[in-house]
């Protein structure tokens, strides 16, 4: 019983302050295998409910900054060709662009 509860506390204070920082060793590609050990240890934290809101919430981020960043060298890579994007996410080239190429 006793055991349960250091588990409880350890992964609970893990959650407020190591997550993010294991969450980007996962991202690390090495000979030491670093990212999947860091990813086994996240998935063994999960089983406390705040500390796997949490590791979702730190991987959400994630990939809401690639996804951004992604967006934002498609548009630099669209705007060196005289295209861009609309609001739905459609390609549109001016006249000018589209007669350029003819």
């Amino acid at each position: 019983m006793v055991v349960k509860f250091v588990l409880y506390l350890l992964q609970l204070a893990v959650s407020t302050d190591c997550i993010p920082i294991i969450h980007r060793l996962e991202q690390v590609s090495s000979d030491e295998h670093v990212g999947s050990l860091a990813e086994n240890l996240l998935e063994a934290l999960r089983t406390h409910t705040r500390v796997a809101s949490r590791i979702e919430e730190v991987r959400e981020q994630t990939r809401a900054e690639k996804k951004r960043l992604a967006m934002a060298m498609r548009e630099k890579q669209l705007g060196a060709l005289g295209m861009r994007t609309n609001e739905k996410g459609q390609v549109w080239a001016s006249r000018h662009t589209l007669l350029s190429f003819h």
